[in-house]
């Protein structure tokens, strides 16, 4: 009796040892086409592509390229698909530039991350919507990321921009753009971020550090929220031009100038009551218990005078008694 029970045991093992092998590779299968197909780069695996442009040539809507640890030059890539192109590690997967573009965006839903890119003209051209840029490192770059023609609801996230020579994020008439939790520092000419008639752009969670300016405004925008970042030694904090925007929560330390505006076409009543910049809660140097008064700028034109400015101020109603409590 005990030889029989042995043998039905052993029949059992023997049976389980092969289901759950099977049942184990139908899942792996798919997760595998749920995820799409993964292209690599690099490397040494059998049927590794060499170049990063022939991956992406050869891949289709939601699959991922990988691309292993190495130096890349490889002059002008194109991004026409809606993929994951992944560094396998962002100090040392490097994209030299050579003083040109180097990746250049022309589909939506497309995320990069993972890349330490190196001495390029643009290091990434945007020209659609809805990618997320994340994990990367840009340095010796003029420009790090230029989002072009209107480029709406992209996300920059948990980058590192180094050594910029023209400015680290340049926007140009996008809306619902997201940046956040990126250290921007040592940029100069136009210094962190250079936003040109941008609308509901949220600018949250950043530390800017050493740049010639952190964050400026050309030709207005309107629903830009700038909260909870870090401006440390920069040269010119905030420089605004025009717009309802919201600058809350945030602390300026050490800076050579915190924050200086300029409205078009309002009355210096509008630029303090009206509504047009609301700042609170904002930490300027040192503990305050008084409102913060900022001068500013108000610009007008009419066909009596031409154009002209008058001397303007903004003020943060309640600013905050001690630094704020902020996670980049």
């Amino acid at each position: 009796m005990k030889r029989k029970w042995l043998a039905v045991g052993i029949i059992l093992l023997f049976v389980g040892t092969c289901i759950i092998p099977a049942i184990a590779q139908n899942t792996e299968k798919q997760s595998s086409a749920s995820r799409g197909n993964w292209l690599y780069v690099g490397g040494s695996g059998p049927g590794n592509y060499s170049k990063i442009q022939d991956a992406i040539n050869a891949s289709s809507d939601g699959d991922t390229v990988f691309v292993f640890s190495g130096t890349y030059r490889q002059g002008e890539i194109t991004i026409n698909k809606r993929i994951d192109l992944i560094g396998e590690n962002r100090n040392t997967t490097i994209y030299d530039g050579d003083y040109i573009n180097a990746f250049i965006i022309t589909k939506n839903n497309v995320n990069i991350s993972g890349f330490n890119f190196f001495n390029p003209q643009d290091a990434i051209c945007i020209y659609s919507n809805n990618n997320t840029i994340m994990d990367n490192i840009f340095y010796s770059c003029i420009r790090g990321i230029h989002l072009i023609g209107g480029s709406s609801y992209n996300k920059i996230n948990g980058n590192i921009f180094n050594c910029i020579d023209w400015a680290a994020i340049l926007a140009e008439w996008g809306s619902y753009n997201e940046i956040s939790h990126n250290f921007i520092y040592n940029c100069a000419t136009h210094g962190g971020l250079l936003l040109i008639n941008n609308h509901f752009t949220l600018i949250s969670n950043n530390y800017f550090g050493n740049n010639s300016a952190a964050i400026t405004y050309w030709d207005g925008g309107n629903q830009i929220t700038i909260c909870n970042n870090i401006f440390y030694k920069n040269e010119h904090a905030l420089s605004i031009a025009g717009g309802k925007n919201f600058i809350k929560n945030n602390n300026f330390i050490r800076n050579k100038i915190d924050a200086s505006f300029k409205s078009w076409k309002g009355s210096l009543w509008d630029s303090i009551f009206g509504g047009k910049i609301k700042l609170s809660d904002n930490y300027w140097n040192r503990p305050r218990l008084l409102p913060k008064l900022i001068l500013g700028v108000n610009a007008n034109y009419d066909d009596w005078s031409g154009y002209y400015e008058y001397l303007s101020f903004n003020i943060d109603w309640f600013p905050a008694f001690q630094p704020n409590d902020i996670v980049v």
